[in-house]
């Protein structure tokens, strides 16, 4: 992740940003103009397939999931009648108390309705939600019309931001002052950023309408969906009902393939648009489709009448385009700005599409450390991908996360690096084989993991290829988004001492979900859980690598730990198995290096900075209502921004920025000379791993150079005792 990359993820998480609109992200938040109210009074009801499907997932869930000692009563309830509520209204904006107290008839039954295939309570539930959500839009509306002079920027009031401490709407007047407050901050917002009267209109007209339309295409398979996924997630967070939609995109996402055009698709003012062409697809080799070319009508051969897709969800569009492959899709096509009556229409053959910039990449660091030059190899792999169908099939050429990271050691090989960094951060796993695989690439044979399922029955999983892919010296990058699958392979690599684990605390999933037939849907049902080859669970704690560098972790509250509901830590018996080398002195020795470098590093004083002002955001409960007030804390916001910035322009020759027009610049500029800071830190840890044990002993003979209070710093204690706790 380049610097101003880091920024802009960081800024996502600023609550008072210029640019933030407090009630755009509050569910079913849609304005439109008098003439464009739509009626809800249409409830949605089950289609003739839910009450069964129903039933099939609450007895699947109850047969085959790890807790099935869970028992269905009106403890269960409740739970799933707050987990529902909440998927409704989260933000607490639109239902009032009274409707809550309708509602709590359902509060001690659903345990019963579920057994019985009763989909009543769920679908008036919803129903009502999105009528009140259409009274509280022609509010709205009515309240907008009266002008944006009409509102009070001036007040001392302010906006709480935390909907868990605050209370549903006693009636409709609580309910009006409450969006009074949203959109006094929807119009402070716009107005930071330079926005006129008019512009502002436009703006909430437009972003409130496409809202709305979205509200009116929700349809009956995504209530059952919700619905179903309060009860599975009363279970735990990962079990869960697929849709047939989702059950196909589950499927993409594993195998990295599909049938259909090869095109990426965005919704845009009503139209749906080309976002990208995926390279070497049909779309790409017809040659007619360029990026935001807009769809405006799918036919289904060159023969068959055309469809009008403008206003249609994306899926639906998704779906119309997608098709087998051999057959011919035909598009109608709309250039951005053109008249309506320029439209060319383009047949497309479609094929199966490899979607490669989600397979693992390869790249290879060039850097000088202790005054010598060395080659560093870095393997990106996003997830442990498998295509499960091609290998059922016996397809020899089936793809695979392992197989393609084999096949790239191999060019990295014939590169000369002297190293390896397996960089999986952000990879959120796959297939447990691949894992287990993996691991395989990098010892003989041996154990990589153990699973306890249902009955407390433990089995081992073994690497029983004696090749090595990969003999020299090894990393693995992980962070707080590592999880399940991704965490197997780095503790494996840990318990063996085969490598170095660098980064932060990884997600904790440490639990095993297997596919379950559901009538026309799937479901994903915990089964087991993991175990690391030390006795040590990966859920909840996760991998603590063995040196922690400074990232966004200590912005996002993230991690399994968080999750309601989530199965707790426990450890079992270790394995035996045979490590490579014992590491503990050296890597204490590494850490302490990465300590002194850091120091003086200007890209880890820009993180610490930011998780400094992200944990005072973080403190923030409530936001001004006052515009000069707000005016203030964005110049203060953007004083510090260039504050912060400066210097790591500077300490690569750049001229520092004296607004944030040049700073943008700047960092443009910065991002095509530096390469990735941590990617760098990596492969000097990587390096420092693997010098002899002299080096370390002179590299650090001027540890005094940190303190006494550096050195004990949480950070250097956080592994330690981390990993105390894991093998207690």
């Amino acid at each position: 992740m380049t610097y101003s990359q880091i920024y802009n993820a960081f800024s996502t998480h600023l609550t008072i940003w210029k640019r933030t609109f407090v009630a755009v992200a509050i569910g079913f938040a849609v304005f439109v103009s008098a003439s464009q109210r739509v009626d809800f009074s249409l409830d949605l009801e089950p289609n003739a397939t839910h009450q069964r499907t129903s039933t099939i997932i609450v007895d699947q869930v109850r047969a085959h999931h790890l807790l099935r000692s869970k028992v269905l009563d009106d403890l269960a309830s409740v739970e799933i009648f707050e987990r529902y509520l909440k998927t409704l209204d989260h933000s607490k904006r639109f239902l009032l108390q009274s409707d809550i107290d309708e509602f709590e008839v359902y509060r001690l039954y659903l345990d019963d309705a579920l057994v019985k295939g009763d989909l009543e309570p769920a679908y008036f539930m919803f129903n009502r939600m999105r009528q009140r959500s259409a009274d509280r839009i022609n509010w709205v509306l009515e309240r907008l019309e009266i002008g944006i002079d009409s509102f009070d920027l001036e007040t001392d009031q302010t906006l709480q931001l935390d909907a868990d401490d605050r209370t549903f709407p006693v009636d409709e007047h609580e309910a009006d002052e409450l969006w009074e407050k949203t959109l006094i901050s929807n119009i402070i917002s716009a107005k930071l950023d330079a926005k006129s009267n008019e512009e502002i209109m436009e703006r909430l007209v437009k972003r409130f309408k496409s809202q709305l339309r979205q509200l009116g295409q929700i349809k009956t398979e995504e209530v059952f969906s919700r619905y179903m996924s309060a009860f599975t997630k009363s279970f735990d967070p990962h079990t869960e009902y697929l849709s047939p939609r989702d059950k196909e995109e589950f499927g993409i996402s594993m195998s990295l393939s599909m049938e259909g055009i090869g095109a990426r698709l965005e919704i845009k003012d009503d139209h749906v648009q080309i976002k990208e062409l995926v390279q070497g697809g049909p779309a790409f080799r017809e040659g007619s489709l360029k990026e935001n070319d807009q769809i405006v009508s799918v036919g289904q051969s060159p023969t068959s009448p055309m469809i009008n897709v403008v206003g249609w969800r994306l899926d639906d569009v998704v779906d119309l385009i997608r098709g087998p492959k051999g057959t011919v899709v035909v598009l109608g096509i709309q250039e951005p700005n053109a008249l309506a009556a320029d439209l060319k229409t383009v047949q497309i053959t479609r094929d199966t599409i490899q979607i490669d910039d989600l397979a693992a990449k390869k790249n290879v660091i060039d850097l000088k450390h202790n005054d010598e030059d060395f080659k560093v190899g870095f393997i990106e792999l996003n997830s442990m991908y498998r295509d499960f169908k091609g290998a059922e099939q016996g397809n020899q050429g089936y793809r695979s996360a392992t197989r393609d990271v084999k096949a790239l050691i191999e060019e990295l090989k014939e590169e000369g690096v002297e190293g390896l960094v397996m960089d999986l951060r952000r990879n959120g796993g796959g297939s447990l084989d691949e894992a287990v695989s993996l691991v395989g690439l990098f010892i003989s044979t041996g154990p990589t993991v153990q699973v306890r399922g249902i009955g407390r029955r433990i089995s081992v999983l073994q690497d029983r290829d004696s090749s090595v892919a990969w003999e020299g010296p090894l990393a693995v990058l992980v962070d707080e988004f590592s999880a399940s699958a991704s965490e197997i392979f780095a503790g494996a690599i840990q318990d063996y001492q085969r490598g170095i684990v660098i980064g932060n605390q990884t997600f904790g999933k440490g639990t095993v979900q297997s596919l379950v037939a559901a009538n026309q849907g799937q479901l994903k049902i915990t089964q087991a859980k993991f175990y690391r080859i030390n006795g040590a669970s990966t859920q909840l704690k996760g991998v603590i690598p063995d040196v922690i560098i400074d990232s966004l972790a200590q912005i996002h509250d993230t991690g399994e730990r968080t999750y309601d509901g989530a199965l707790p830590w426990d450890q079992i018996n270790s394995l035996r198995y045979s490590t490579f080398a014992d590491n503990a002195e050296k890597i204490a020795q590494v850490q302490l290096l990465h300590e002194q470098r850091k120091q003086d590093n200007p890209y880890f004083n820009f993180l610490s900075k930011l998780a400094e002002q992200a944990k005072r955001d973080k403190e923030r409960t409530a936001v001004s209502l006052n515009f000069h007030e707000r005016e203030q804390e964005l110049e203060d916001r953007n004083q510090w921004r260039i504050d912060i910035s400066n210097p790591y322009l500077s300490a690569h020759g750049i001229e520092p920025a004296k607004d944030l027009d040049e700073l943008d610049d700047r960092m443009d500029e910065l991002d095509d000379q530096v390469p990735e800071e941590i990617a760098l830190e990596a492969s000097r840890i990587l390096l420092d791993y693997t010098l002899p044990q002299e080096y370390h002993v002179a590299a650090i003979s001027d540890a005094e150079s940190l303190s006494g209070d550096e050195k004990d710093t949480p950070i250097m204690q956080g592994r330690v005792e981390s990993r105390t706790q894991e093998v207690e």
